[in-house]
């Protein structure tokens, strides 16, 4: 699609959010609704910072947690001590020209501090508020900690994770953290949407637990109706279906869920198909000796071949299959490329930096990283000055005081 995506408008050009978030369940509210052109003013403690400035995993150069980079981009940061009476105040007035404000404190930290909902719409009655924590602001699991890995425990995720033989694991990445970052995305929107229709503004109470048990999918229904217990199946959920050792990597193939046959027949394991213990669909149950039995002999042909000769085998039966991608992979793979999804953004302490950019592609539109990460304070003379209306000797003043 030939579209220059810099001369079209962005979907929530004029939306301004008040990020007082950390690490990424409510953060990624602002990168997804930044990336399509909201304003995001991003409150950080004076002196510090977010934690992700200077958390894991290895600082680039020494200088900046990777985390942050990716996920502030098309950010402004203010710093501001909430926890002084001016830091408050200073926060009902951005409240007061915001649209979204979004936190993820210990439930009940921003009422302590004269800043929840209820105190918020004081000020602005329109406002919408997004509080994310562990388990949510109800319920008898309210004031208890958690981060992502403990929510994957919590939430039974990590007991469908990992081998059948072997202990629960999590997953590669902080998957909760992320969904709730979409499932929050979710209902901001869908409050400015009720927002634009009746004038109401509104409080979003979300938790990473609420996320991981709706991942659960099917599951939860397999038990309430069936009776029956998901666990642990790892790689070989399936016969046929599983990540396979090539002479030079790793191919995860489809095998049984479409063209079973012509999988074993490209392959010249013809025997297994024509064995009476071969079910006729893909949906029938198989003895596990039969897809052990398939699965070792599917393994000795892929040892055998190159993931160029099993791509050239199997593609063009419609078989679904990948190479095993690791990073460096994706970063160099055509369709990546093809895609636009990897973008470049200048920082102003390390230069160039590459990541990936925005996902989906709305042909009217685009949404389409900016700027980098900012600074720790970068925007505090915009912030307070411009739209607050400071002068430069208010702006000292909290400095002086160590408000901001």
């Amino acid at each position: 699609m030939a579209n220059d995506a810099e001369d079209q408008p962005q979907a929530m050009a004029g939306v301004r959010v008040l990020e007082s978030g950390r690490f990424f369940a409510a953060p990624l509210v602002g990168t997804l609704l930044g990336d399509m052109g909201a304003e995001v003013i991003r409150y950080e403690e004076p002196g510090t910072g977010d934690p992700l400035r200077h958390g894991y995993p290895p600082l680039i150069d020494d200088k900046v947690g990777p985390y942050f980079l990716w996920s502030a981009r098309n950010k402004k940061s203010i710093t501001l001590d909430l926890r002084k009476p001016r830091g408050q105040e200073l926060f009902k007035e951005l409240v007061r020209v915001s649209d979204v404000v979004t936190e993820n404190f210990t439930p009940g930290t921003m009422a302590r501090w004269g800043l929840g909902y209820e105190d918020l719409r004081q000020v602005n009655p329109n406002i919408i508020m997004l509080s994310v924590s562990a388990y949510g602001a109800t319920g008898p699991y309210g004031d208890r900690p958690g981060i992502d890995h403990v929510i994957q425990a919590a939430s039974g995720l990590m007991s469908i994770t990992g081998e059948p033989d072997g202990p629960p694991t999590f997953m590669g990445i902080a998957i909760v953290d992320y969904v709730t970052g979409f499932m929050n995305t979710y209902a901001v929107q869908t409050a400015l949407f009720h927002r634009e229709k009746t004038g109401e503004g509104q409080w979003i109470d979300n938790s990473l637990f609420d996320t991981g048990t709706w991942m659960l999918e099917h599951k939860i229904l397999h038990y309430t109706y069936m009776g029956e217990m998901a666990w642990r199946e790892g790689s070989r959920g399936r016969p046929l279906s599983r990540a396979y050792p090539a002479s030079d990597g790793e191919v995860f193939i489809v095998g049984l869920f479409r063209g079973g046959s012509a999988v074993l027949e490209a392959t010249g394991l013809e025997r297994f198909r024509d064995d009476p213990r071969f079910p006729a669909g893909a949906a029938r149950p198989m003895d596990r000796a039969v897809a052990d039995e398939m699965d070792a002999a599917l393994e000795e042909w892929t040892r055998a071949h190159t993931i160029a000769e099993i791509e050239e085998t199997l593609l063009p039966l419609g078989v679904m299959m990948s190479p095993v991608n690791d990073v460096a992979a994706i970063v160099n793979n055509p369709q990546y490329e093809a895609r636009g999804n990897l973008v470049e953004v200048e920082h102003p302490e390390l230069g160039p930096l590459r990541f990936q950019g925005v996902a989906p592609k709305l042909s009217r539109t685009p949404g389409r990283v900016e700027s980098a990460a900012p600074l720790l304070g970068e925007h505090n003379d915009y912030v307070y000055g411009e739209l607050l209306g400071c002068n430069a000797a208010d702006i000292e003043e909290l400095r002086a005081e160590g408000v901001i």
